[in-house]
């Protein structure tokens, strides 16, 4: 076994041990009797049945243990898988000319300077 399987075996144990802890506290026959439910205030329900459903819900998501299971053992990568390279030889690509926004502005000013009544100049 590898240590991934084991941890998903732990995890589900540990699922299973909260969920029997939910259900070993949760009192079936006082909550079966109307008598005593009537004498007992909501909040004294509450409080009983607040830790049962908090160890249910636990041992139910550690049960599914997907998330943890994901958390500790993440996925690898997908790399996409390429062909053989091109059978024809590749240039090397013609880069262009990029200029940034200050040197495109440096241009303009430039050739305004230059030539400062562009229209006029050319007639």
């Amino acid at each position: 076994m590898k240590t991934k399987d084991l941890f998903v075996l732990a995890v589900r144990l540990l699922g299973l041990y909260f969920i029997a802890v939910g259900l070993k506290n949760l009192d079936v026959p006082a909550f079966m009797d109307l008598t005593i439910l009537k004498g007992d205030d909501a909040n004294d329900v509450i409080s009983a049945l607040l830790p049962v459903a908090y160890n249910v819900v636990i041992g139910w998501w550690l049960l599914r243990g997907n998330f943890l299971v994901r958390r500790a053992y993440p996925e690898p990568a997908k790399l996409p898988h390429y062909s053989s390279p091109a059978p024809f030889p590749v240039s090397a690509p013609v880069q262009s000319e990029k200029l940034s926004e200050l040197e495109a502005a440096e241009k303009k000013l430039a050739a305004l300077v230059a030539n400062p009544r562009g229209d006029q100049a050319s007639q």
